[in-house]
Parts: structure tokens; sequence; C-alpha cells
């Protein structure tokens, strides 16, 4: 008896926990006069993300173009709010002209005690903890300088995959662009050739790649921390394993202490981060000791490499695996390429330089068709730091009046597939970035807080598409992917040209 009372009790705490869910969060934008998407519904399709139920569901880009005639509407991630903003003249009021209303992403700052490598990193760390200045004190490192004292390094790990490469039928992309793209971050950010490219065993690799991958258990743990920070600050799981976060903090640890005992300048990230920690301990009187590093210094150096790794391993891995791909699909286009590359060598005199490469428009138009087409991150986000009203230019509008903490989306993977911005958004048409709206466009994010290293990965994807279209055809066999599938499962040929280009 006691027991089906107590178990009725329950069921009925639980129905008013779901009612008064329903009704708080329905009434939320209601109120407000935004068009709202039923909390019940949003539930479902982002529990169906979180726990990969349907991976080919894309719930944001469904709502977008449900309601594609407003300026914005109101949804929920569980149960946060947020206002996903459609029109291009209000993203450009968010995310420049009114930047210092919504400087920040919607995560939360991920705790000391929780993570020792992502707490205190250049994504993460919120605009009135020092965001600006970690941000400034990197940007030399992508400067059009530096990456012309980066290009002869590049040159030589891509060497590294062409002599890595046989004629084969089937060759796992996404696991050789991995290798060069880490290679290359490891001998950019601390100055060490980690061997990645023929040492499959390579741990700094396999560090890099648990690092950069936040799928299972992890991602969900992640997205929990998102929803519930205060559950998991109790909890306190670490969102990396132990193993590869001791691994690379001893790297780095060593790698700094070597630079300081020998007296190795370098304008590398590591050396960027130290002369900002030092500046900034100099202003306020504290001591950099050059053999006892604090534990506080090698995190933040870390924090600052880490992002590095987790930006520009996975992502620009997936981006060159994806260019291979339409390559593949799509001969007209790679003829074209070819075309531009026979003929850009030619004028530069047979020799691949950092000018030759930056002046090929038509290879440049591949690889922005190929983000447009395949985002990595399909939704950009902000958090209102201020008081913010959005004034009502539509007839039914009303003014919206966010406060601190509200949350912004753009859903910047359905824009990349609005047919009027772009026409016939399915079609692989590289041709489309001769003239296109610049607002419209948003792969590496947008404003002051877009991606730090966009020239960067630019370069290194330019570089190896380059020089394998330079030895070889890229063709698909049986086991291409088909539009539907994981970057994972793509697979290519290779036919290697009787005669290379070499202008």
């Amino acid at each position: 008896m006691w027991t089906i009372i107590f178990l009725i009790t329950i069921l009925l705490i639980l129905i008013s926990f779901i009612a008064k869910y329903y009704f708080y969060y329905y009434n939320y934008w209601n109120e407000r006069g935004v068009t709202a998407i039923n909390p019940i519904y949003t539930f479902y399709n982002f529990s169906e993300l979180v726990f990969r139920v349907n991976k080919n569901a894309n719930r944001v880009q469904d709502l977008y173009f449900k309601h594609q005639d407003k300026r914005y509407i109101g949804l929920f991630q569980f149960f946060r709010p947020i206002l996903m903003v459609h029109d291009l003249e209000l993203i450009k009021k968010i995310t420049i002209t009114d930047f210092n209303a919504f400087p920040d992403h919607n995560e939360y700052p991920i705790p000391l005690f929780t993570d020792k490598i992502f707490h205190n990193n250049v994504f993460s760390i919120p605009a009135k903890d020092g965001w600006y200045g970690l941000r400034s004190a990197l940007t030399p490192f992508f400067s059009g300088r530096k990456l012309r004292d980066w290009y002869p390094l590049m040159k030589e790990c891509a060497q590294q995959i062409l002599d890595h490469l046989d004629i084969s039928e089937d060759i796992c992309l996404n696991d050789l662009f991995g290798r060069y793209t880490n290679e290359i971050i490891g001998r950019t950010t601390m100055g060490i050739s980690f061997n990645s490219i023929k040492d499959t065993n390579n741990s700094f690799f396999h560090s890099c790649k648990h690092l950069s991958n936040f799928s299972g258990l992890k991602g969900i743990t992640y997205i929990v921390y998102s929803l519930y920070p205060r559950l998991l600050q109790v909890i306190a799981p670490s969102l990396i394993k132990s193993k590869a976060t001791d691994f690379f903090l001893q790297l780095v640890k060593e790698n700094m202490q070597y630079r300081i005992e020998a007296k190795i300048a370098q304008q590398d990230v590591v050396s960027l981060l130290m002369k900002y920690i030092q500046k900034r301990c100099k202003k306020e009187e504290q001591q950099f000791t050059s053999k006892e590093l604090s534990n506080a210094t090698i995190e933040e150096v870390a924090a600052g490499v880490g992002v590095f790794l987790v930006a520009g391993f996975e992502t620009v891995s997936y981006t060159l695996t994806y260019i291979a791909y339409e390559l593949a699909k799509n001969p007209d286009v790679q003829e074209k390429v070819c075309n531009e590359i026979q003929k850009t060598l030619k004028n530069f005199n047979g020799d691949l330089t950092y000018d030759a490469i930056n002046s090929m428009k038509y290879m440049e138009n591949v690889i922005s068709e190929t983000l447009r087409i395949h985002l990595f991150l399909s939704i950009i986000d902000r958090k209102c730091v201020k008081s913010y009203t959005i004034e009502p230019e539509k007839p039914g509008e009303k003014p919206i009046h966010l406060k601190k903490g509200d949350c912004v989306w753009i859903p910047a993977g359905a824009i990349h597939n609005d047919p009027r911005y772009y026409p016939n958004p399915q079609k692989f048409d590289p041709d489309r970035f001769n003239d296109y709206k610049t607002f419209s466009y948003m792969p590496f994010g947008i404003g002051p807080k877009n991606c730090l290293g966009s020239r960067f990965a630019m370069l290194e994807s330019k570089l190896i598409i380059i020089e394998i279209l330079r030895r070889f055809e890229i063709v698909p066999v049986n086991k291409t992917a088909n539009g539907d599938s994981t970057v994972m499962d793509i697979s290519i040929g290779l036919n290697r040209k009787t005669l290379p280009l070499n202008g």
C-alpha cells in the first residue's frame, strides 16, 4: 500500500515538474513577442542530438527554414532559452556593431578542478577576465609575415605526406590529414617535430586526437556541463582522460623549462604566451621564475596551446577530407584547379612559393565552397553581458529586451544553405564565391571573436591539396561516401599522374 502511494507521489511530482517546465518555457518567448518553438519539441530534438539517436538530424536548419520569414525565433536548449537570429543585419549588429554587449561564448567557463587545460583558453575565457589581452598576445603568430615564415615548415610536412602516399584503391583521408595538421601544430606551437606522419604510435598525435575528440561519453559530459554547470562542479568529472592531460602538461612544462634554461627565443605559441605571462607578472609585481615554474603558469600556457590543438587539428583535417571528397565527386572542378595550378607554376618558374599559393583564386573558392557545405560547427553562439534591446522592424514585432546571461544562436550552417544567398545550395559550385554577401558566409565565425587562425588554416589546406593534385588524380572508389556519411567513412583513390604539374 505504502509503496503504491510513494510511487503515485513520485509520479505526481514528475508530472508537476514537466508541467511547470512546459508552461514556463512555452511562455518565456511568447510573452516577449517572439515566435516560440514548443519546448517539448526542442527537448526531444536536442536529446536526439546528444544521444546520437539520429546522426543525420539537423533540427536547427529545419527550424530556420520553417520560420525563414522571421528575423528571429525563440527555442530551448533543454532548460536554456535561446534566441536564434536569422536576419543578416541583426547578426551584424550583435557580432560587430554592438560586440561589447555580446563578447562571450555561451559555454560556461570550465572550473580549474574540472579541467586543467580548457579552463583558461582564448575561446572560453570571458571578456572581463582578459580575453582581449590574451588574443592580442597571440595575434602576431598569425600575421602575414609570420605565415610566410611558417610556409617552408608547412612544405616539409606536406612533402612527408607525399612520401607516405602510395597508389591505393582505398585511402583513409581523415587519419592522413590529421597527422599532417598535427605535425604542423606541434612544430609551430611548441617548436618540436613529433614525427606524427611516419610514427603511427606517436603519443603526441594520440593525445591531441583525444583532446580534440568530443564524441561519446565525453561529448555528453561536456553538453551536460554547459547545461548544468553546478551539477558537474559537484561531481567534477574530467572532460579529458588524466593520462592525456598529464602527458600534455608534462610536455609543456619540459618545453618551457628548456627554453628558459637554454635562453631560446622562438616566435611560436609557447614563447608568445610566456612573454604575455611574464609581462603580466611584471605589471602585478610578481616574480616569473626561470626554473621553478608554477603549476598555474604551466597550465595557462598549456591552455593556450591546447586551444590550438582543438581548433586546428580536428577542424582542418575534417575540411581537407571533404575537399578531397568534393574533388573526387566533381572531376570538372578538379580539372579547373589543376589548370590553375599549372598556369600559376608557369608564372612562378615552377616554384610553389607562398605568393604563388595566395594567387590561386579558384583554389581558394574550392575551399570556401567546401566550408560552406561541410561546415564543422553549424552554430555560432554569443552571450549577452548587459541589457540589450532589439528594436522592432517588421509588423507585429515588439522590442526584445535581452538581459545579462541571455543566449543567442546564429545558425551559420542553415544560412550557408539558404537559396536566397546561395542559389541551388546543394550544388558544389566554387564560382559562386566570385561574388557573395559577406555576412551570409561565416565558416570562421564573425566579428572580433572570429577564428584567429583562419589564414593559417587556409594556407596549410591549400598547400597539401595543391601538392597532392600536382602528382595525383583524386578519384572516387566504391567506398567513397555519399552525402549522408560522416567524415570518418570517406575514402578516395589516387592515380599517379604520368607528368606531374610543374608549370
